[in-house]
């Protein structure tokens, strides 16, 4: 998903360039804006250098030191990677996608209060969390399926809790 919407920033910022270049007077009129334009060119192809270089990125261990043998340990393998994959988005500062998540469960008219969170510290326990009140078995079972659609999860790395525990 991010590397769809970094390459449509990038098109359309190649083409806002190009109208902008050809807008621009000849001369040294025009050589300030350039410079400006291009320095933001770099600044947008540089974008995904900054998810690799904040100090709290946790890259999963990718190195197998032994083969899988079964459909079931790379199924195990394949949970893993897409809860890493997940984990950067819902822990990002200032809110991420938990916010967002709660809000489009809140908008379901059928909870009182739901929270979501991360839980586990490593990738072998690690899972999604969500308290909702009222819990009953058919919500239980909606809330897993809107969360692991929208999460790319399986719904086993889904915990549905009672808001009072």
């Amino acid at each position: 998903m991010f590397l769809r919407d970094w390459l449509k920033t990038l098109l359309a910022l190649t083409v806002l360039l190009g109208i902008v270049e050809m807008l621009l007077p000849p001369g040294d009129v025009g050589k300030f804006p350039k410079l400006v334009l291009g320095l933001v060119a770099m600044l947008a192809v540089l974008q995904p250098l900054t998810l690799l270089l904040q100090p709290h990125l946790e890259l999963p261990f990718l190195g197998l030191t032994k083969l899988i043998s079964s459909e079931e340990e790379l199924a195990v393998l394949a949970d893993e990677l897409r809860l890493a994959g997940v984990k950067p988005f819902l822990e990002v500062e200032n809110g991420g996608t938990l916010p967002q998540l709660e809000a489009v469960l809140l908008n379901l008219e059928q909870f009182e209060n739901v929270q979501v969170r991360m839980e586990g510290s490593s990738p072998s326990n690690q899972r999604v969390v969500i308290k909702i009140e009222p819990k009953t078995p058919s919500l239980e079972g909606q809330v897993r399926k809107i969360v692991s659609g929208l999460l790319n999860l399986r719904e086993h790395q889904i915990l549905v809790e009672s808001w009072n525990n």
